[in-house]
C-alpha cells in the first residue's frame, strides 16, 4: 500500500523500533510487522510520514540528509524551510 519503506526510513534517522513505536503510539511488535510487509494502515501511515517530515535535526543520530529528503520527496529547499535553517545547510 505503501512506498514508505520504513525500515530505511527508522534507520536513516538513526531511530530504533522501541523509538519510532513511541513517536507513533504503538507496540514496538507493531513496528517490527510493519517492517516485515504487514500493510500499515492508511491513517498511521500518514502518521508516519508528518512524524518524519516533523523532525528537528538535534532529534538525529545520524542522518544522510539527502537520502531522507529524497524519500519523503522533498525539495532541498522545502527541507530547508521545515527544519527552520538556510537553504546552504540542507
Amino acid at each position: 500500500m505503501s512506498d514508505l519503506d520504513i525500515k530505511q526510513l527508522r534507520a536513516d534517522f538513526g531511530l530504533t523500533q522501541a523509538e519510532l513505536a513511541k513517536l507513533v503510539a504503538v507496540d514496538p511488535k507493531t513496528i517490527q510487522n510493519w517492517e516485515n510487509g504487514k500493510t500499515i494502515p492508511e491513517g498511521r501511515y500518514t502518521q508516519i510520514r508528518e512524524i518524519f517530515r516533523s523532525l528537528k535535526p538535534s532529534q538525529f543520530k545520524k542522518v544522510d540528509v539527502r537520502a531522507v529528503r529524497e524519500k519523503l520527496n522533498l525539495k532541498q529547499e522545502e527541507l530547508a524551510t521545515m527544519l527552520g535553517v538556510h537553504l546552504r545547510t540542507i
